[in-house]
């Protein structure tokens, strides 16, 4: 196959797994090409994001990205007439704009800040989207492997690729670093892989490896030295008692609403609710709740900057609607322990969020009022719209041993048979990765052609008395006896590097914050 390799965006370590993967696609004797940015887009993500001017951002971006890993083959996004409808463009440009905007509600996406973002980013859209298909058509392209597939500019591509009839497939980092996650021709929130494989696996048992894998992970999170995670909240918290007295029989409900700017226009991740707050009101109301005894915990994230912004809509639209109904709430900045809170509830309410993982791991009942990445792993009830308020019934009666065994299969799901070559690209930090020798170069094709992502790990154990060991040991919250270094088999390590006179690049880089914060 002819497969091209696409790096819009200089990301850290995005360029650096695109690298590694037409690495991979030449020893299975394919030949490679790749697409890159070269200051040819009017805007993009990258500078609405930071605020940057062209003259600023496109000379860094050109020098971390493909061609400071490729010596040839390497394309600039051509010239070639072809226009793309307005409307489309702008359905492309969508996602990146509720991002950088850090949107909350639906509302705001009629703003005039928001429409003349859209729009401006919507010219990128149809630049790259020029370029990818004129390139595509004249590389006798036969696949595309591309970074994200959600902004703009990456958007534009792998419609292109759709538009020219080759398969692609979309790349990120993966939840806990190890690996590389794949979408094959969506983008990055493509649901249709992780719940099938979800569905497949959440009633097959891990073995005693495979159970202490996953509980290694947990126990990182618990014990706040979770470094290899994107972004790693409340790593400074402090102990934290329910803020309010426990009133009758009514449960103590924790909500721990997320962020929707990211997966927003998805059709995957789309809800029946008017408002997540109409959702919450159902919820309540459903479970007798007593309203001055719930808590409502406002997600660090948002008194984070990202960009140019905070997550101030959030915490005004939750907020607001707390304060209404005399729910206590916890404002992002408060250092109090989300896991404390957790412990001390009775029920958690999510939007999608992965604190349901770790609530699920001790014990709690968990309704996420949004799709998610665990709504077929039975970590929690999936609860849409009203017509699904019945969900909650069988989630409740569950006893805290099969919520934890759910959460340690879906965990092992997630990281380790939906995420690829986890055994090969190991996370150093954050940015920083080693790749090792071994992994199976065919894979790409073959997911290609199918359509389907492989389980990176397909063994199963032939009962749950392992997985019983490690299940007894969660419900002890042992966690440092569970947080013990994974050791894979012995591989010899590759080098996947930026050609040798522009290695100084990743020292440099290394000095300054991720590139969204």
């Amino acid at each position: 196959m002819r497969l091209g390799f696409v790096s819009i965006y200089s990301f850290r370590p995005h360029v650096e797994h695109n690298a590694y993967l037409a690495w991979l696609a030449r020893q299975a004797g394919h030949e490679v090409r790749y697409l890159t940015c070269d200051a040819q887009l009017p805007h993009c993500y990258a500078r609405a994001l930071k605020g940057t001017s062209k003259l600023c951002e496109c000379p860094k971006c050109i020098a971390g990205g493909v061609r400071s890993f490729a010596a040839g083959d390497v394309s600039a996004l051509p010239r070639a007439g072809v226009a793309l409808a307005a409307e489309r463009a702008r359905a492309f440009a969508f996602s990146s704009t509720c991002t950088v905007l850090r949107t909350e509600p639906r509302e705001q996406w009629q703003s005039k800040e928001f429409q003349s973002l859209q729009d401006a980013l919507a010219g990128a859209a149809a630049r790259a989207y020029e370029g990818a298909l004129a390139w595509i058509e004249r590389e006798r392209l036969d696949g595309l492997v591309c970074f994200n597939g959600r902004f703009e500019a990456n958007r534009a591509v792998t419609e292109a690729a759709a538009d020219a009839g080759i398969p692609y497939i979309t790349v990120e980092r993966t939840w806990f670093g190890d690996g590389l996650q794949f979408a094959i021709n969506d983008n990055c929130l493509d649901l249709t892989q992780l719940d099938r494989l979800n569905a497949r696996y959440r009633d097959v048992p891990l073995s005693e490896r495979q159970a202490r894998r996953v509980a290694r992970h947990l126990a990182a999170r618990f014990l706040r030295r979770n470094d290899t995670e994107w972004r790693a909240y409340n790593k400074r918290a402090e102990a934290a008692n329910w803020p309010t007295p426990r009133r009758g029989d009514s449960p103590r409900v924790l909500m721990l609403p997320s962020s929707r700017n990211e997966v927003d226009g998805h059709p995957h991740w789309h809800h029946g609710w008017g408002e997540l707050t109409d959702g919450l009101d159902a919820v309540l109301a459903t479970l007798g709740a007593d309203l001055r005894q719930a808590v409502l915990r406002c997600h660090p994230n948002w008194s984070e900057r990202i960009g140019q912004r905070t997550g101030e809509l959030s915490e005004r639209y939750y907020g607001e609607w707390a304060r209404r109904r005399g729910v206590h709430v916890i404002p992002s900045r408060d250092r109090a322990s989300t896991f404390d809170l957790m412990d001390q509830a009775d029920i958690v309410i999510v939007t999608g969020g992965s604190a349901a993982f770790e609530a699920t791991a001790l014990g709690k009942p968990v309704i996420s009022l949004t799709p998610s990445t665990y709504q077929m792993a039975g970590v929690a009830a999936t609860v849409l719209s009203p017509a699904d308020l019945a969900e909650i019934r069988p989630t409740l009666d569950a006893t805290p041993t099969d919520r934890i065994r759910a959460a340690l299969r879906y965990g092992y799901t997630h990281i380790y048979r939906f995420s690829q070559y986890v055994d090969y690209v190991k996370a150093l930090t954050t940015t920083r990765y080693r790749y090792f020798d071994g992994a199976d170069p065919t894979r790409i094709e073959r997911m290609l052609v199918s359509g389907l992502i492989e389980p990176d790990d397909d063994s199963v154990a032939e009962s749950s008395i392992g997985e019983d060991v490690v299940v007894a040991c969660v419900a002890a919250r042992d966690w440092e006896a569970l947080h013990v270094p994974d050791q894979p088999p012995a591989r010899a390590e590759i080098q996947v590097r930026r050609r040798p006179a522009l290695r100084w690049i990743d020292a440099l880089r290394e000095v300054f914050p991720k590139g969204d914060q």
